[in-house]
């Protein structure tokens, strides 16, 4: 189209894609694997790029720069192609990537929930030797203190005693 207006919804996909690779670049700065993937993915949009402003380039110039766009509409399958064929490496590595963050986090929760089942587990037998060890050792206090009490008053009835038959 010779119409700028009408290519309005171009622009606009191309600052969008702009924005989906530095959101990806981004999210996957630490997965160098990933990293791999985006370059080449980054070379074939650049092209793309390229092919679509000579082809708007060539709409602009008039009838013979319309007709040579015709002829070049073909020639765009190939960097179509290049580019489908990078943004289905990097989506295949992205996908075993999240496969392996799924197994990742599904084996750290099965960690996690055996030790705490474990620490649960420790805990109860600490519980069940505490409520059968202390209400013993608490009898076994209580009878030392009530003979250690007997023997004191023992002790201050004979020394009472003692005291009487010195006055008598």
């Amino acid at each position: 189209t010779q119409q700028r207006s009408s290519l309005q919804p171009y622009f606009t996909g191309r600052a969008g894609v702009r924005d989906d690779l530095a959101r990806i670049t981004q999210l996957s700065a630490h997965h160098p694997e990933l990293q791999a993937q985006i370059q080449p993915l980054r070379s074939e949009i650049q092209a793309l790029h390229g092919y679509f402003d000579r082809q708007v380039t060539f709409v602009a110039d008039g009838q013979l720069g319309q007709k040579r766009a015709r002829a070049n509409v073909l020639g765009g399958e190939r960097l179509f192609n290049r580019f489908r064929a990078s943004a289905t490496k990097l989506q295949t590595a992205i996908t075993a990537f999240v496969q392996q963050t799924r197994d990742d986090q599904r084996q750290t929760f099965t960690r996690a929930v055996g030790l705490l089942g474990a620490a649960g587990l420790f805990a109860l037998a600490i519980a069940v030797f505490l409520i059968r060890r202390v209400p013993e050792r608490l009898r076994q206090l209580y009878s030392a203190e009530e003979q250690a009490r007997i023997r004191a008053e023992d002790g201050a009835n004979a020394a009472r005693a003692l005291a009487h038959v010195s006055d008598a």
